[in-house]
């Protein structure tokens, strides 16, 4: 059977990019000496280079050894940890993300900045690089053969390097929950088949009973025998991937039998030779070695002969074939009987064991051949891999109790079922409505329906609920990015910062999480280049030498607060004033509060920025923020204190696929209003209006003068009519801009789920979605900042002037 490798690319791709997260913010806070934290890099690069020459990405491949055997050498000693060294690995995180970005759209070449940098990496794995010391000391000679610092080795190192062959005793214990990360014990034994002649033998004595079996749970135990000329770093190599998992004892032993005492005792010669499709019935060939054990002494050696080439390898079918040596004092029916379960799927053959036992050098596990080196079907993983699948360095020190297993799912998938419980909220609705309406007739059965849909609302709710949480992502996602550009930018304007994430596990929708991460970007950097001062600046004014700046996520009643805040120089007020004036973007003779003058930050191509960088002063960002936060249904508020520092804080909805809405009625029609945008409901006095030309009114709302926009006569549903004093007036709120909507009714709060206009019918200006009500009737959601765009600005004008008159009179 044929399989397309290329289906395995976007997960691989995928789990690539987390770990060159995990090496650019653990490389962020690599120190001398701190080896655990450059093995997680190495760990993620080894990961990245293997699953790379799986797929043929020899770019990639190419590229991270170097890096790889940069940080072998800095975990070894061979080298030392400087921050030139650092750098170039952070700029390897960069080079490594474009040559992925590369080889998934087909081109595996090196482009010269990779191939200048591998150079470098190759440069500075020896002491004699000038580039690689940040201190200019004299270069060590030193070189050290790379090996795993996980536990001091028991032999020497000269005893480790010696070129003659060795026997190597391994003593090997599972935590029950290895299967449950994805990894299997025969890729591991496979590998260690790559070093040498190996033997293997089962241990079952913790096997518990089978009313106590947990068939997802590992129970077996292995002691092992290698006969190779490596070093016992090379052995701990192979179990790097599960050391959290396993218990590993490692010891040079004599050229002796697992137990030469049993060698020529009684026993029986097993010939497995699996279907193909055993795995897919459920079946384990571990589970029949455990049930053989219990017999007597079990080895197991493996036979690959059946691989098929890398292209046709099928990972969820099994190639692999057996042969045991049981000794047993068993008879051959004892045998046969493991084997009942599966005869239909298995090939058997059974002979005795002749006093002339095997020897143990043919009883080995022979070397996988190089187009082996993707799993068999020993495992049916996701994705080829040639070793077992390595867990995400940033939960490697998890415990293995602790963990929580998980699974990769598409997020059409996760779309469609959202989509699916909305549904079922909208007819849960419907039937609720139905049951109120059948209240008259006083029939016995209704009080018990009712009951039901009562029940049946509660368990809506709670699996609307499980299932939104489904989509809900910890904001870490996007903060992780930040510490890289803030070490970056910092050192581009040659300024000291530290950063300070707060509330990172705080959870948001996926879909917002994927759009609020440009403008966050963009706030961060205006912070570092027009906030923070320089430290000479910030010694001047009696402030340390390093800037701060602190990135913190809340959850405040159904919305999420994101703050960008720093203790930088603040906003220069006359400044902003002053360059507003010069690009004709205010008047010069406009009386504005100090609030409304930071707000002049957001208009569309303002800048303070002397001259053009590639941080700041094209004109374009904070007016881009400002419209993409609108975009989610979000707001976002500035405050500046000068000489102490300034605070963007961003509200954005929990989801944008549930929310919660004020439902009115303008005619004969129900419409929605975000809860969101809401500041008051009124009735509004006569007091508060006041007229303009025409019907035109305002709405005199504490202190304020704010437009009001008549929605039956704008969406064409009624023709205009004055304003009368007691009309429903809601006032709203959006991108600092208040205003007020009148309408005919109110008519409650509710969740509502959203549907989008763009997908069933078209983009309709003024309107951000639609839902459907539980009497099956259409609601269409207001988009707030479009209304406010679209229709008040001409108000905004008049108001202006109102306002410039009152100031005026009261001088």
């Amino acid at each position: 059977m044929s399989v397309d490798l290329s289906q395995f690319i976007p997960g691989f791709l995928e789990e690539s990019d987390e770990g060159l997260q995990v090496m650019e913010t653990s490389l962020l806070a690599l120190a001398p000496g701190d080896n655990e934290t450059i093995n997680e890099v190495f760990r993620a690069a080894h990961s990245i280079k293997g699953g790379a020459g799986t797929f043929g990405f020899t770019g990639v491949a190419e590229f991270t050894h170097e890096a790889e055997t940069l940080l072998d050498a800095m975990r070894n000693g061979s080298v030392e940890v400087t921050s030139a060294r650092t750098q170039l690995l952070l700029q390897s995180v960069d080079i490594i993300r474009d040559l992925l970005d590369r080889a998934a759209g087909g081109d595996n070449a090196l482009p010269p900045e990779a191939q200048a940098l591998a150079s470098a990496l190759a440069q500075a794995q020896t002491d004699s690089s000038p580039a690689a010391s940040d201190s200019g000391d004299e270069p060590s000679a030193q070189t050290k053969e790379p090996s795993v610092q996980d536990t001091a080795p028991s032999a020497t190192q000269a005893d480790d390097l010696n070129t003659g062959s060795a026997i190597w005793q391994i003593s090997f214990k599972a935590d029950p929950s290895l299967l449950a990360t994805g990894n299997d014990p025969l890729f591991l034994f496979q590998a260690l088949a790559d070093l040498g002649p190996l033997r293997v033998q089962v241990l079952q004595d913790t096997l518990p009973a089978l009313s106590e079996l947990d068939p997802e749970q590992l129970y077996l135990q292995w002691q092992l025998q290698l006969d190779a000329d490596c070093s016992e770093a090379d052995i701990r190599e192979v179990f790097e991937w599960v050391e959290d998992d396993i218990e590993l004892e490692v010891s040079r032993g004599g050229a002796d039998d697992l137990s030469s005492a049993t060698d020529t005792a009684q026993g029986w010669q097993i010939r497995l030779h699996p279907s193909e499709d055993l795995l897919h019935t459920g079946n384990d060939p571990l589970l029949l070695f455990a049930s053989l054990a219990d017999l007597g002494r079990l080895d197991v050696q493996a036979h690959f002969e059946r691989l098929p080439d890398l292209a046709l390898l099928d990972p969820s079918a099994l190639y692999l074939d057996w042969s045991l040596t049981l000794y047993s004092e068993c008879d051959e029916a004892a045998i046969r009987e493991v084997f009942e379960w599966v005869e239909d799927e298995v090939e058997l053959e059974i002979q005795p064991l002749t006093p002339a036992a095997p020897e143990p050098e043919e009883e080995t596990i022979e070397a996988v051949p190089e187009t082996a080196a993707e799993p068999s079907a020993a495992e049916p993983s996701p994705a080829p891999q040639a070793a077992p699948a390595p867990r995400p360095a940033a939960t490697a020190k998890a415990k293995p109790a602790a963990r929580e297993s998980s699974i990769r799912v598409d997020t059409g998938k996760v779309d469609s079922l959202v989509d699916r419980v909305g549904e079922l909220v909208i007819t849960q609705a419907m039937l609720l409505e139905v049951s109120q309406a059948l209240e008259e007739l006083e029939h016995p059965a209704l009080e018990e329906l009712q009951k039901g849909l009562l029940q049946l609302e509660r368990n809506t709710r709670e699996l609307q609920e499980d299932v939104m949480r489904i989509r809900m992502l910890p904001i870490s996602f996007v903060f992780n990015r930040f510490p890289r550009l803030v070490h970056d930018v910092s050192q581009q304007l040659g300024k000291q910062v530290e950063l300070h994430l707060e509330g990172e596990h705080t959870e948001l929708d996926k879909t917002v999480l994927e759009k609020i991460g440009d403008p966050l970007v963009h706030l961060v950097r205006n912070g570092l280049d027009h906030g923070l001062e320089g430290p000479e600046e910030r010694q001047a004014a009696g402030k340390s030498a390093t800037g701060h700046l602190w990135l913190t996520a809340f959850q405040q009643g159904g919305s999420i607060l994101i703050e960008i805040r720093d203790d930088g120089r603040g906003l220069n007020r006359d400044r902003i004033r002053s360059k507003a004036i010069e690009r004709g973007l205010i008047d010069a003779q406009a009386q504005l509060s100090d609030q409304e003058v930071d707000e002049l930050i957001f208009l569309p191509g303002f800048s303070t920025a002397e001259q053009v960088s590639d941080l700041s002063g094209r004109g374009v960002g904070m007016d881009v923020v400002r419209r993409n936060i609108e975009s989610l249904g979000g707001s976002i508020e500035l405050l500046s204190n000068p000489g102490v520092g300034s605070c963007f804080t961003i509200r954005l909805p929990l989801t944008l696929a549930i929310m919660d809405g004020q439902l009115v009625r303008l005619d004969q029609d129900p419409y929605v209003i975000p809860l969101i945008s809401i500041v008051e409901t009124l009735q509004a006095t006569q007091a508060m209006l006041v007229s303009l030309a025409g019907n035109r009114c305002l709405l005199h709302f504490r202190d304020e003068y704010l437009p009001l926009l008549r929605l039956t006569s704008a969406f064409g549903l009624a023709q205009e009519q004055p304003l009368q004093p007691g009309c429903i007036v809601v006032v709203v709120e959006s991108g600092g801009q208040k205003a007020g909507l009148v309408v005919d009714e109110l008519m409650g709060q509710q969740q509502t789920v959203i549907k989008s206009l763009e997908q069933n019918y078209r983009r309709v200006q003024g309107l951000s979605g639609a839902t459907i009500l539980g009497d099956g009737s259409v609601a269409l959601i207001l988009d707030i900042a479009g209304l406010i765009s679209r229709n008040v600005d001409a108000d905004t004008a008049l108001i202006a002037r109102q306002k410039n008159e009152q100031q005026e009179a009261q001088a």
